[in-house]
């Protein structure tokens, strides 16, 4: 014989009658909270609206920048710009499929020894295209906040991309 436990509330949520106590059990058909509600600002799987996914690795290669377009993730290799300058220099290493965890907050198992999470959250392309080699983009994480260019320099000789904080 099989015992369902009841599901319990693990945080404390205002509501109109006032404050729920943690551990009281849920009403019927109502889903605790998720690791996607606990986590600040993450976009759902294939959202309509304008925010998308980013990621803030850190990896072997060293941090890099993974931004969801067009439904994979295109990965940026950031290293520090050798004039000294404010900005980062971007080189690009391709794309790959977005694994769901990630919109959970997490690493896949088959990479947690090889890739660790400097921040997560969402941006939006506020102007910009491939076309005109330029990204204009609005970060919301815990690290990465604010307007940032991506920056295409040079000509298409160059791999190399500029990114940099616009407003301080």
């Amino acid at each position: 014989m099989k015992q369902r436990l009841p599901l319990t509330r693990r945080f404390a949520a205002t509501s109109p009658k006032g404050e729920v106590e943690a551990g009281e059990p849920l009403p019927a058909g109502e889903v605790g909270p998720t690791l996607r509600d606990r986590v600040r600002g993450l976009p759902k799987p294939r959202s309509q609206s304008g925010r998308k996914l980013f990621v803030l690795p850190k990896t072997e290669m060293g941090t890099e920048l993974w931004l969801a377009m067009r439904g994979k993730f295109k990965r940026w290799i950031l290293r520090p710009d050798r004039e000294g300058g404010r900005q980062l220099i971007a080189m690009p290493a391709g794309e790959f499929a977005i694994d769901p965890a990630y919109f959970r907050g997490e690493v896949p198992k088959e990479w947690r020894k090889r890739v660790s999470i400097d921040d997560i959250g969402a941006y939006e392309l506020v102007d910009g295209s491939d076309e005109r080699r330029r990204f204009d983009l609005f970060f919301s994480g815990k690290t990465l906040q604010g307007e940032w260019l991506l920056e295409k320099l040079g000509d298409d000789s160059h791999r190399s991309w500029s990114f940099r904080k616009l407003v301080e």
